[in-house]
């Protein structure tokens, strides 16, 4: 078994393969979806940046909904980007506890969603893993739930330990789901990068999440395969997160 596996506490696991929460794939263009910067004579270098800051700021907004909105935000930075995240952390130290506590999760994220990798395009991907025991006892409201992701896929970003996933597909024409094998498959008969809606139950309201599926990376298609694959992942984007971020909040101590 995989450190990652060990620090995670996974037994053996079943594979959730295709799920992705409203992610992009790939380098992304921060200055889109945030506050208006629209009309400013600002050179886009500094748009951007006001556009990372503003975000960071809202990580530490009394509204729920708001910090979580910003945090999706900043995982969708590129590698660019993050340089620039670096600065705005640097000059802000020390940080709120409600920044710092997502520093790390938004700096894994954005690293690892930004690497390459081979695939097989013509199936999605979540990045979910689920206990071969966990369709033992269907939860009472029905439906699938989220217990890990992996991060650097649009599951990590878009979904919540957790959520309830309750149907997937167009709400005119919903699939119910009562198993992780049935959300398994269909998220899997969707072509990665395929937008797919997912009525999910969050901390007891009832959403509806619309997701860009990744692509399944090539050769991984057991549960044992994805552990081994993200570890290897995970250890590059913890030595990247030590290097650039890490040594820096630990110079303000």
């Amino acid at each position: 078994m995989t450190a990652y596996a060990a620090r995670h506490g996974l037994k053996i696991w079943g594979i959730a393969a295709a799920l992705s929460l409203a992610c992009l794939n790939g380098p992304v263009t921060f200055a889109a979806d945030q506050p208006s910067t629209s009309g400013s004579s600002l050179p886009k270098p500094d748009r951007i940046r006001q556009s990372i800051e503003h975000s960071f700021d809202q990580l530490s907004d009394d509204r729920p909904d708001v910090r979580d909105g910003a945090r999706r935000r900043l995982m969708l930075l590129s590698l660019k980007d993050l340089s620039v995240l670096r600065e705005i952390v640097k000059a802000r130290i020390p940080l709120l506890p409600s920044e710092a506590e997502s520093l790390h999760d938004i700096v894994t994220q954005s690293y690892l969603s930004n690497d390459s990798y081979p695939t097989e395009a013509a199936h999605g991907f979540l990045g979910v893993l689920f206990s071969l025991d966990q369709d033992a006892v269907e939860p009472e409201c029905g439906g699938v739930e989220i217990r890990y992701r992996v991060p650097g896929f649009c599951a990590y970003r878009c979904f919540e330990d957790g959520d309830i996933v309750m149907a997937i597909g167009d709400p005119r024409e919903e699939l119910e789901l009562h198993s992780s094998s049935q959300m398994t498959m269909a998220v899997q008969s969707h072509a990665a990068g395929q937008r797919v809606v997912f009525k999910v139950l969050r901390r007891g309201r009832l959403i509806h999440v619309s997701i860009v599926l990744d692509a399944r990376p090539l050769g991984v298609n057991a549960a044992n395969m994805v552990v081994d694959f993200s570890a290897r992942r995970n250890a590059e984007a913890e030595g990247y997160w030590e290097e650039n971020f890490e040594s820096l909040l630990g110079e303000s101590s």
